[in-house]
């Protein structure tokens, strides 16, 4: 016997266009791939390193703080500060591990059920998803270049 355990509204009725777009583009020298955010380069060596050794040496192998590294946040409140002269406090800063993330946090904390969100079109295929599973409803707003 097959049970379901997700939840009804994990389940989707439609294709995964996000983890397949990535590879309707294979064959044409000529495309640029805007699907995912994925850069098409590998990481410069020198990033690479640095963050290794950082791990190595800083033990950067636990888990954080639930809103991220403190060292990181007090950057974060540092460039507030030196760039646009605002001051922010690190319990007001959240490191997340994408924009995704970040988006859906932001979604939770202010939508209440059914609350309309604007998504101006075209847009990220994520969008509408992240709104529903905040309990709010997608309002999609057509967008022109002129």
């Amino acid at each position: 016997m097959k049970k379901n355990f997700l939840a009804k509204k994990y389940i989707r009725k439609t294709e995964d266009t996000i983890g397949t777009s990535g590879n309707r583009g294979f064959g044409y020298d000529d495309l640029i791939n805007f699907s995912i955010g994925d850069p098409d380069l590998v990481t410069d060596a020198r990033i690479m390193d640095l963050a290794f050794n950082e791990t190595k040496e800083k033990g950067y192998t636990k888990y954080t703080d639930s809103q991220g590294f403190l060292d990181l946040r007090e950057e974060i409140c540092s460039f507030y500060k030196d760039e646009f002269d605002f001051n922010i406090n690190t319990s007001e800063v959240m490191v997340t591990t994408g924009g995704c993330v970040s988006m859906f946090l932001a979604l939770e904390a202010i939508l209440d059920d059914g609350d309309e969100v604007i998504i101006p079109a075209p847009f990220f295929m994520v969008y509408p998803d992240q709104v529903k599973l905040a309990s709010g409803v997608p309002v999609f707003l057509d967008c022109f270049e002129e």
